[in-house]
């Protein structure tokens, strides 16, 4: 989102303008999202355990798939973004995305209880990996158990982000 207040600002320009790759303007712009979603995991996994008790299982395989999801989510986020013209849009944009995929993927309710349709759907989500991560982790499982979760997580956040960054470039270009 920072993207189109840079170019608003003509700020974006001004980075342009110095010795300065386009890419390295991306890459920070990336760096921030991925630490944004870990510190955001981050407080919900230690806020529900100190708080509520949770119980998130294997630390090495629950910070695998706490990564994966960051990923995921950085480069849905990216992607969203590249097809917005203003900080307006962008916001609204990534807001309808993340809800839309929430209430598909299971968020809000478990997907296989509704329609077969919904519950085919969750599947090419983020959150219902993520879930289904959690889930492995929360019966005791360990990585072996959640690597299908990890890696179809790093999937989505490579493709979309990889959609994303052709996409960005252009409107970083432009």
């Amino acid at each position: 989102v920072s993207i189109h207040a840079e170019r608003r600002t003509r700020t974006l320009a001004r980075m342009l303008a110095a010795p300065i790759h386009w890419w390295a303007i991306l890459s920070g712009k990336i760096i921030v999202s991925m630490v944004l979603a870990l510190v955001s995991l981050g407080v919900i996994i230690i806020g529900t355990a100190l708080l509520l008790g949770a119980e998130w299982g294997d630390p090495v395989a629950l910070l695998a798939l706490v990564l994966a999801a960051a990923v995921a989510a950085t480069g849905i986020s990216l992607l969203t973004v590249a097809f917005t013209h203003n900080e307006e849009q962008a916001g609204s944009a990534i807001a309808i995305v993340s809800l839309t995929l929430a209430v598909i993927g299971g968020s809000f309710f478990p997907a296989n209880q509704g329609p077969a349709l919904l519950s085919q759907l969750s599947r090419f989500t983020p959150h219902a990996w993520f879930i289904d991560g959690i889930n492995d982790l929360s019966t005791g499982g360990d990585l072996g158990s959640s690597i299908t979760s990890v890696l179809v997580l790093l999937a989505i956040g490579a493709v979309t982000g990889s959609l994303g960054l052709l996409r960005a470039k252009r409107m970083v270009l432009a």
